[in-house]
């Protein structure tokens, strides 16, 4: 009987094929590298739901949500952690940050507003952890005790972005705002992907070659400054926007070289409305201890 050419087919494995390719990816942040000394040395970002432990203080110790460091790729994701464990409970967040990344910023911002919570430049004392205890031994705790400071509290840069997200925004006449030119860094990083090739040839004589990815792995590569235009600036404005942040806070961004920094005056923060309040941290917990609670109230 003769044999059917075309049900004849024979699956060869031709073995992996590996590609380098060469990417290059701009990432907008605001320049810290040679701005004033007080921005220098910050580590990433520790977001940390933190107890105040005042004397006498026993069930209802006052509570907030304390962001200290320069703001990374990483720290959107722990702030949902932290969130997560505050639960419904609308805690103040105390920010204490030289700035970072934008696009990090601009999505931990979205997370604050949508939970509707009030921001404050307020660094945090933290009480000393006990080191035989087992949450000291993590890297990330996410839970500590301390003591609100406005005291040389400061929310430059990127931080900007995240005050500007607050339901109200305290900044205490102790605490300072500040802003500065964007700067664009560049990075040519390599992508190597490796290939399982299959080729399938048919009796006809004819060949199929189909590849399958089966691994990527990405390899840190050169960073630099990159251009700086005027579209580099929408998602910012717009953000700012949508935060009710008043128009004249993108020139005093621009107007500022990003080897230095301007320190935003009173009267700069309200008229941009980067501030609603001239309140520290502390004094906004303090009055929120005797704000009556739903249960009591009108009773």
């Amino acid at each position: 009987m003769p044999l059917n050419r075309r049900s004849v087919s024979l699956s060869v494995w031709s073995g992996l094929l590996v590609c380098v390719i060469a990417c290059l990816v701009q990432v907008p942040a605001f320049a810290k590298r040679s701005a004033p000394s007080i921005l220098q040395h910050m580590q990433p970002m520790r977001v940390q739901l933190v107890s105040g432990a005042p004397s006498g203080c026993s069930v209802d110790c006052p509570e907030w949500i304390s962001a200290e460091g320069d703001i990374v790729e990483s720290t959107p994701a722990a702030f949902q952690q932290v969130l997560k464990l505050a639960g419904n409970r609308k805690l103040p967040v105390f920010v204490n940050s030289g700035g970072g990344s934008i696009e990090a910023a601009i999505a931990i911002g979205r997370m604050l507003r949508d939970r509707k919570l009030d921001v404050s430049v307020t660094r945090t004392d933290f009480d000393p952890c006990p080191a035989k205890t087992k949450a000291c031994k993590g890297k990330r705790r996410l839970t500590a005790h301390g003591k609100p400071n406005s005291h040389d509290a400061y929310c430059a840069s990127a931080c900007t972005l995240l005050l500007a997200a607050g339901e109200r925004r305290l900044v205490s006449p102790w605490s300072r705002v500040g802003v500065h030119q964007i700067i664009v860094f560049q990075t040519q990083y390599r992508i190597r992907r490796t290939y399982r090739v299959t080729t399938t040839i048919r009796a006809s004589g004819l060949g199929q070659t189909k590849r399958r990815l089966i691994c990527e792995q990405r390899f840190a590569g050169r960073t630099s400054p990159g251009q700086v235009t005027e579209s580099t600036y929408v998602p910012i404005e717009a953000y700012l926007k949508e935060m009710g942040i008043g128009e004249a806070l993108i020139p005093l961004m621009e107007a500022t070289p990003n080897t230095s920094i301007h320190w935003m005056s009173p009267e700069e923060l309200a008229s941009t409305s980067m501030a609603t309040e001239a309140l520290s941290g502390d004094a906004l917990l303090k009055l929120a201890t005797v704000e009556p609670s739903p249960s009591t109230a009108g009773n």
